[in-house]
């Protein structure tokens, strides 16, 4: 096999576009080999081209990764919205003997951010002992490292303030409960 080097410099007029020069391109090469194939594109173009699958994996990550928040921010809502009914009869009896809305909207926020931290406290060991088990993840990671503490200290602090949000819904529906009726379905 024959290897054949054209200086693009000489035989191509055309400064810019590559685009532009590609028919010029193929007819300077099929002038002198027909059977080389000539497939003209940009440097950019060809980094598109390989990036593809690694763009595609990193789309589905996020996408799957904001569902799975999603998905923990409504089983958080739903926990803490079940927890407060089912106290119902006991946060009458706190608002009836004196304590405000305010009181109420604390102590079930306080509640909610407690169970954050515990799960959080445990959740981060448990992802940093699994990270130094899979190491073909670090592969997929572009600048990151599995145990990078900015990236898990965020996403902490985003669960812990997503759980905030999550509590504070069903801690002001009980800050308006009327104290009267929920002792009478008690």
């Amino acid at each position: 096999t024959e290897i054949y080097t054209l200086s693009l410099h000489d035989a191509l007029p055309i400064s810019g576009d590559l685009t532009a020069a590609a028919p010029i391109l193929r007819e300077e090469v099929q002038s002198f080999a027909r059977q080389i194939p000539v497939n003209a594109e940009s440097f950019s173009e060809q980094i598109a081209r390989t990036a593809v699958s690694d763009r595609m994996t990193a789309i589905l990550a996020g996408f799957f990764g904001s569902l799975a928040l999603l998905l923990a921010c409504i089983g958080l809502y739903g926990t803490i919205s079940y927890h407060v009914v089912r106290r119902t009869g006991e946060l009458g009896i706190r608002m009836a003997l004196g304590a405000r809305a305010s009181d109420v909207i604390r102590m079930i926020l306080r509640e909610a951010l407690l169970l954050a931290m515990a799960g959080t406290l445990i959740g981060i060991p448990a992802a940093l002992v699994c990270a130094r088990f899979l190491t073909s993840l670090s592969s997929l990671l572009f600048g990151l490292q599995p145990t990078d503490p900015a990236t898990i200290g965020g996403m902490a602090l985003l669960l812990i303030g997503l759980t905030g949000i999550a509590g504070y819904l069903p801690a002001r529906r009980a800050a308006k409960l009327d104290p009267v009726r929920a002792l009478r379905n008690e």
